[in-house]
Formats: C-alpha cells, sequence, structure tokens
C-alpha cells in the first residue's frame, strides 16, 4: 500500500473537517464509519516524507531518578535514527557532544577531552542523557511523531473530546502494546500515549506551542513523561531549521 503523500493527506483531514463532518453529540464515542481517525493516521504516517531532519538550538531539562537539570544544547535529527546534540555552556562552548547514525555512536566529554565510541545499545540515551529511549525513537518523537508511523495502522477504536479533540486507539489486535493519538481540531498531533497490555502507562508525549515553519506547523515544546521510570523531560525549541541538508559527517566525530 503506498503512503498518502503528507500535503494530500493534511488536505483530506482539512476537508473532513471543513465539509464532511457527520453529525455528533459534543463529545463521545466516534461512529465505526467516520472517516477521520484512518485520515488522521494517513496524515501523521506522512509525516516521514515531509519531515524528514532538523536543526534547531532548544533548552533541554530534565528531572528523574538521578536528579534533575537543563542545559542548552544544538540538536540535529534526521530520519531514521541520525542525531547529533552538542551541551552548550553559558559561553556556548562544547561541554558534551552525542553523535550517532543509528548504528554507531561516538560522546564527547570536555571534561577530559576523549571521545568513547561504541556500537548503539538500547540504553545509550540512558546512559549519556537520561532518556530511555533508542536514537529511532528519539528521532521519530522530536520530529512529531512516533517511529512506528506508517499508512498500515488500522484505527481502533476513536472518540470525540470535550476540547474538540479527536482520540484515536489503534486496532489493538495488531499491536503488542496499546497506542492512542490526540489530534486537535486542525489534524496536528497533540498528544501520543503507549500503555502495557496490562494498562500501564509507559510513555506519554504531549506536543505544544505548534508554530508555522516553512511550509509546515512544529511543535516548539515536547513533553516526554516515562512514568514507570519516574523520568520527564521537556524539550523547548527556541530556533528550528526543517529539512535541512545534513552531511553524513556530522553523525560522526572525528577520528571515528
Amino acid at each position: 500500500m503506498s503512503r498518502l503523500p503528507a500535503a494530500h493527506a493534511a488536505l483530506l483531514v482539512s476537508l473532513l473537517w471543513a465539509g464532511c463532518r457527520l453529525p455528533l453529540p459534543a463529545e463521545g464515542p466516534l461512529p465505526a464509519d467516520d472517516p477521520r481517525p484512518a485520515a488522521l493516521l494517513a496524515a501523521l504516517a506522512g509525516h516521514e516524507d515531509a519531515r524528514r531532519a532538523v536543526r534547531g538550538v532548544a533548552r533541554v531539562s530534565l528531572e528523574g531518578q538521578r536528579g534533575s537539570g537543563f542545559a542548552k544544547q544544538l540538536v540535529l535529527l534526521e530520519r531514521p535514527a541520525s542525531l547529533r546534540v552538542e551541551v552548550l555552556g553559558v559561553l556556548n562552548q562544547r561541554i558534551a557532544v552525542l553523535a550517532t547514525d543509528g548504528e554507531r555512536y561516538d560522546l564527547y566529554r570536555a571534561e577530559n577531552g576523549a571521545v568513547e565510541r561504541g556500537d548503539v545499545h538500547p540504553r545509550v540515551l540512558l546512559d549519556v542523557a537520561g532518556l530511555p529511549l533508542i536514537p529511532e525513537e528519539a528521532v521519530a518523537l522530536l520530529l512529531g511523531g512516533p517511529r512506528e508511523a506508517r499508512d498500515g495502522w488500522h484505527p481502533g477504536a476513536a472518540a470525540l473530546l470535550p476540547d474538540g479533540s479527536i482520540r484515536v486507539h489503534l486496532d489493538e489486535a495488531r499491536e503488542s502494546v496499546r497506542r492512542s493519538f490526540d489530534f486537535d481540531g486542525e489534524g496536528h498531533l497533540r498528544r501520543y500515549r503507549v500503555h502495557a497490555p496490562g494498562g500501564e502507562l509507559l510513555l506519554d508525549v504531549r506536543y505544544q506551542d505548534l508554530r508555522p515553519v516553512a511550509d509546515d506547523v512544529f511543535a516548539h515544546q515536547i513533553d516526554l513523561d516515562f512514568p514507570l521510570l519516574e523520568t520527564r523531560a521537556q524539550v523547548s525549541f527556541r530556533e528550528v531549521e526543517l529539512n535541512p541538508e545534513l552531511p553524513a559527517e556530522l553523525f560522526r566525530l572525528p577520528g571515528g
């Protein structure tokens, strides 16, 4: 099944909101034949093509079992799993740099001037940045959607929420975990949650402060909550450039 281009999917969502809305109560379950949940998931899947890279400056704060803190960071992201994060000091000097192409990672720390290298493993971002994500997950979430976004997703139950947004659950029979998405009245993803099969909340991501960037709309504040790990992170972008050209060498440090 070919992926619906992002622009077409977004247009479809807009048309559904503008002229094809089915009669509904103020809030509550959507009828099974309501076309909007499938259109919203298709538009989300289209982000993989329309939003492939980001270069930005962000304030990143973290609160977890190791304590709390924040730092100014230069962030480079490119699908599917390339990531470079430079932690900057008060004079914009590099305190630390993490670069990965999704397979290998390089980590520089100014305190000793050494570069650590190795294969990417499930704990690499947890050990370095306190985030329990693999690079591919981090890249996708910061670009505006989960890494599993695809046009093969099938909507399950959906509901109209009191604020006018639509919550879409995936067809749980097809997934090992339970996922839900909240889309606002413009079709933008505002919340993404992952539950374990037993119902425990594993991940809660909120997309806030949406602003136009080029021909897109980008969340300048992203809140990530990992309840079972008692960890919370907030990424607040101050500058954002969408789809810049990012040479592959940016995701490896010299000498690697």
